[in-house]
């Protein structure tokens, strides 16, 4: 095989030396067009593999990027909802003592007061109470909705405002004002209890 190999070389430069000097040139001129694609291809691949590469690699930093956004905002909801869930106690407030107790550590008075109608859910149960207030100043009405969220040991919230415009108080030289608020606060639901099914008897 090797003899048949340099046979083959042989007669390759045998053709050669035959050749015409211009069909020479034009045999390296051929010669040096084919390296170049070559190399030209090559370089090509190589460098359409690293483009690719790049891209994948930036595909990937976003998406991680993504993943770490996402996971904070999972670990702050999951936060929120054990911290949520340690301020509602078994036991529901008692808004209208509560409530009472707020209005008079701001010095203002309640007109009026009535109950919301108790909100359902599947882990919490919402109690509201709606209440009147006439002749307010807006630092007062202020001072009154820091008092009533302010509670340590139950979550309670304003759900609902309404402020009216009453005239301008010389003698105090403040706006007051006549609001109407909703005071909510939470418990945990109570465990349903399932009916029990009646069953046939079997003979």
């Amino acid at each position: 095989m090797a003899s048949a190999l340099k046979t083959k070389i042989e007669d390759l430069k045998l053709s050669i030396e035959r050749m015409s000097p211009r069909e020479r040139v034009m045999i390296g001129g051929l010669g040096a067009t084919v390296a170049l694609l070559v190399v030209l291809g090559v370089g090509y691949l190589i460098w359409s593999t690293i483009d690719d590469l790049e891209e994948r690699n930036n595909a990937m930093r976003e998406a991680l990027a993504d993943i770490e956004k996402l996971k904070d905002k999972y670990l702050a909801a999951k936060q929120r909802a054990a911290a949520l869930k340690l301020a509602i106690p078994d036991t529901p407030l008692e808004l209208n003592t509560y409530v009472d107790k707020a209005a008079k550590a701001i010095g203002v008075k309640i007109d009026e007061s009535s109950a919301v109608q108790p909100s359902e859910g599947s882990r919490f149960s919402q109690h509201g109470l709606q209440i009147k207030l006439r002749k307010l100043t807006l630092s007062q009405l202020g001072g009154l909705l820091k008092q009533l969220e302010g509670s340590r040991t139950h979550v309670v919230q304003v759900t609902e405002m309404t402020v009216y415009t009453r005239f301008y108080n010389r003698e105090r030289k403040t706006e007051e004002i006549d609001a109407e608020l909703v005071v909510s606060t939470y418990e945990k639901a109570k465990p349903k209890q399932r009916k029990a099914r009646k069953g046939r008897r079997r003979s």
